[in-house]
Order: structure tokens, then sequence, then C-alpha cells
């Protein structure tokens, strides 16, 4: 289902922005930050057997060159939409960590719509992530501890403890693909922040227009339509359930996804992809405007609609964990190097230079290329194959043992 098909939030949420130069996926996914911080713990998804819950919450980052492709504007937008609806914390600008738990585990009082804001219910929204957080080693530990819904958290601190009541926190931020070094460390990078997060990568703005020739009474009264919506919204509290027919094709889904992935990262964002997409799906029928959609169980349609929403999201993660390694790391180009050929051993025992190269773009240069394969080829644990004009490179027996794995 096409989301600029019916009327929906979506349709409108575009339609409000068509002057605003961000690229379309900073926009969309600014959009559903915005759905995702209204609903926040009032719609779940039980799973008993879990102990748990599933609640729509995301942690998004918009990446981009400074000045390329205008972040800040979808950071604005989402920041004044649910200023103006005025359901859930905001933790905007400079902070330490232990400024956002404070506020997360205090009562508030919201200035525009009198509502008493309780528990560690928010989100976090910043046009440059790198200056927003103070810089605190633990910041990124809390951040990733705090993505999962929790009835009750007790975060230990060096010099106090906090106790915070149901964790449903979201985040949306933006920064600088040059800056993910200072931003992400190597703990980040494998299984942590990194993995959390929906990485949303652009490189240029959509189209160039100053806004000059903007109606603003059809934009007021759009944006006015668009709050409408995340209000009513905001008053929605149950228990959600997919369809059986939903039920079943993720069922399926999930059991071939390994098969699906064949070049996974090292930042765990796809062995999370199942998570994300419930949460996705849950959005995107949340934006409908249909009562039948909002009372009623999460549609097929909208499961299908999310996983093409990931899609391309997939090789951003590459990207990242490459620009956080570093680039002209020899160990790091060693890891990368192996790690690939281990993944791809069971459908292709060898891959050749070229692709190898292709995951090692802005990572290294030729000698330290040479200079890890070198090293590699010495510790026995790949060699190499001529093919015609073509050179391969593939696991030893040593590695094999070593990896375990399946000849």
């Amino acid at each position: 289902m096409d989301r600029h098909e019916n009327e929906n939030f979506i349709k409108d949420f575009f339609a409000a922005t068509a002057s605003v130069e961000s690229p379309d996926n900073f926009l969309l996914w600014a959009a559903y930050h915005t759905v995702a911080a209204t609903l926040r713990n009032n719609v779940y998804i039980p799973f008993s057997s879990r102990r748990t819950k599933l609640f729509p919450n995301i942690y998004v980052m918009l990446l981009a060159p400074s000045g390329e492709a205008r972040k800040s504007g979808p950071v604005n937008i989402t920041e004044s939409l649910l200023r103006s609806v005025g359901t859930t914390k905001l933790i905007v600008g400079r902070s330490s960590i232990q400024g956002i738990l404070s506020e997360l585990s205090l009562v508030q009082r919201n200035s525009t719509t009198n509502q008493m804001l309780k528990g560690a219910i928010g989100t976090i929204i910043s046009g440059e992530f790198a200056a927003s957080l103070v810089n605190d080693p633990s910041t990124n530990p809390i951040l990733t501890d705090l993505y999962d819904y929790a009835a009750k958290k007790t975060i230990r601190l060096r010099d106090s403890t906090v106790e915070l009541e149901d964790v449903v926190l979201s985040l949306f931020v933006a920064s600088n693909p040059a800056l993910l070094q200072k931003m992400f460390t190597e703990v980040d990078r494998k299984s942590g922040l990194v993995g959390r997060m929906v990485i949303i990568s652009a490189n240029k703005a959509r189209h160039r227009d100053l806004g000059l020739h903007e109606n603003s009474e059809e934009i007021d009264n759009l944006y006015a339509k668009l709050i409408k919506h995340l209000k009513k919204i905001s008053g929605i509290k149950r228990e959600l359930s997919f369809t059986p027919e939903a039920k079943d094709y993720l069922n399926e889904w999930y059991k071939q996804l390994p098969t699906l992935i064949t070049t996974g990262s090292e930042t765990g964002f796809e062995s999370r992809l199942h998570t994300l997409v419930m949460k996705l799906a849950i959005l995107i029928q949340f934006t409908s405007y249909s009562e039948e959609d909002l009372q009623g169980p999460i549609k097929l349609d909208y499961v299908l609609q999310a996983i093409k929403e990931i899609r391309p999201i997939l090789p951003n993660y590459h990207a990242i964990q490459n620009s956080i390694m570093g680039a002209n790391n020899p160990a790091a180009i060693q890891r990368e190097v192996l790690r690939l050929l281990v993944q791809h051993y069971e459908s292709n025992p060898t891959m050749d230079e070229k692709t190898l190269l292709g995951y090692m773009v802005g990572l290294c240069d030729n000698r330290v290329w040479q200079s890890a394969i070198d090293m590699l080829k010495k510790a026995d644990l790949i060699s190499e194959i001529i093919s015609g004009r073509t050179m391969l490179y593939g696991l030893t027996k040593k590695a094999l043992n070593i990896f375990k794995v399946k000849a």
C-alpha cells in the first residue's frame, strides 16, 4: 500500500512540507518518529511468554554532510508538532545523561496543554547529536539500555541512583558522518546503540526552494490537520494484535530472514530487524485516518509496507561500521575481510577482490589493503586463487577450523 495512495497523515505531512528542501526519506522518518512519540506507552503488542510488551518507540538518526541535506528541517518540524500535541516529555538541546534521566524520572506539567506527564515516557530531539550530549562514557550504554521497555528500571550512576517507571523512550537526532568516530565506540558499533538506531542517510537536498511562494494559510491548515490526528491517536489506549494473515506472513518471513540478508553488518541491526518491522507496521497503521485502522488489528498491508520502507536502509550499516572503525586501520580491515568470507562461505566459498574492496570504500587505501591481505596470508587464514584475470580469496582449512565454518 503506497503511503501517497489514500488520505492519511503521511500524505498530509508531505503536502505541508512540500517546499522543505530535506530529502523525502528524512521527512518520512520524521513523520514516523512524531507518531511514535505521540503514541507513547498507550499502545503495545503483548508477548506474554517473554513477560514483556512491544511498544512502537524508535531511535532515528538522520545522517548527512553539514549543510548538504537540510537535516535541521525535519528535526524542527517533529519538535513543533509534538509541542503542539503536548502529551510526551521532550528533551531538546544540550544535556548530560544525568539531566536526561532526571527529566524522565520527574512528573512534569506541559506548558501548552497543562497536562501532567508521568513516567519515563518521552523523546530526545537534537539537530546535532554529537554536540547535544555532554561527553560521558556512560551516555551511549544508558541510551542503549533505555531503548527496551521496562515497567521499572534502576540506573546506577557514579554519584547517584535513578529510579524510572514505564520506560518508553524515542529518539530523533541528526548528525554528520565525519563525527561518527567521536559519537560511537567499538562497543556501540557491535550490537550496541548503532544496532538499535534507524540510520537514514542522504547526500543532498531533494530540491532548492527558499519557500517564498508558500501559501501560509494552506500550510497552517495542513499542520492543524496533522495536529488534530496526533491528538486523536494520543488518546487511544489499547492492546494491539496482528490479523491472522499478518501473523502468518511475519512468522514465515522471520524464519527466512537469515537467508534474505546475505551480508549483514556487525552492528546487530539485522538481528533486530523483525522487531523494527513490527514497530513500523504499528506506526504506519496509526498514520491512517480510518477508524477501522485505528481500532482494529495491524493489517498485512502495513507489515509489507514496513518491510519495503526498511529495505533501502540496510546498506547504511556497512558504511556506518566502516566509518566508526576509521580509515587505514589494518586490524579492522583484517577482521572485516574474515567476517565477510565466513559469512559468505556457505553460499560462495570465495569472494573476488573487487567485491571485497567494495566493502572497504572509505576504510583504507591500497597500501593498507595489501598489508592486511599479506598479514592474513602469512597467518594462513586466507588463500589467493587466480581465475583468469580475477583474484579470488577464500578461507584456509585453518580458518575454517578456527571459525567453525561448515565446509
